[in-house]
Order: C-alpha cells, then sequence, then structure tokens
C-alpha cells in the first residue's frame, strides 16, 4: 500500500496540514467549537494543573522519611537491655534494631538515636523527668 505521508489520526510529517491543528488553535479556529465550551473545558484543568503543581512542589520541603534521615534523632524503647560490654535490641517504628551505649540501658528505658554505623544504632539515654507534686 504506497504511502502519502499522512496518517489518519494524527499529523506528524511535514506536509502542510501538519500543523493545522497549532494553526486552529492560534486562530481560535474550532470548527463548532464555541467559547463557552472551551473555557469550561480549560478552565477546571488548569485549576487542576495549578493545584498539583503547588502539592509537588510544596512536597519537595518535607523531611525526608526514609533511610538514615528518619531515624537520626528518633526516640525508640530498649527490649534488650544495653550494658557497656555488649550490644542489645532496641524498637523503633516498630523494628528491632541492634544498639550500642556508651550508658548501661535497662528494658523499657526510652532512648534517642545519636548515630548510625551499618545496622547497628548509636543510642543514648533520654531523660526522662518525673513532675513534682
Amino acid at each position: 500500500m504506497p504511502h502519502d505521508g499522512h496518517y489518519p489520526f494524527a499529523s506528524v510529517s511535514p506536509s502542510p496540514g501538519g500543523d493545522s491543528g497549532l494553526a486552529a488553535l492560534v486562530t481560535g479556529s474550532t470548527r463548532g467549537i464555541g467559547l463557552g465550551i472551551a473555557i469550561a473545558v480549560t478552565l477546571p484543568f488548569a485549576a487542576l494543573t495549578v493545584l498539583l503543581m503547588r502539592l509537588v512542589l510544596r512536597s519537595r520541603k518535607w523531611k525526608s522519611a526514609t533511610g538514615r534521615e528518619e531515624l537520626l534523632r528518633e526516640q525508640g524503647v530498649v527490649v534488650t537491655p544495653i550494658t557497656a560490654a555488649a550490644e542489645g535490641m532496641i524498637r523503633i517504628h516498630g523494628e528491632l534494631w541492634r544498639a550500642v551505649s556508651t550508658h548501661p540501658v535497662p528494658e523499657g528505658q526510652p532512648v534517642r538515636v545519636i548515630k548510625i554505623e551499618g545496622l547497628k544504632l548509636y543510642v543514648e539515654p533520654v531523660e526522662t523527668t518525673v513532675p513534682a507534686t
């Protein structure tokens, strides 16, 4: 079948009719589509585009929620006591992690992550204050 450079659904060739859609858009020749309909279709899409772009730009400022940044300075609870000579286990964000500390920390004590090295967390005890009565 010979090919004349025209496509039935889209004109992508550099033929004289190739840019007719762009020309119609620029000149306003929409063949039967009134201005009211064009505006009624265009404005909701424009508003949706602006809304989505604002959400995307705002999300770039959010704190990273994965990886090392998520765990640093977060608090967890000791599950297996941490001694000066051995590591223990802490629960943080519902996960169990190996942890070490320069101070002995008993089970149930809250701790704060100060450093991450591989899969081991370095923690310090969180001072819990008891309100005076």
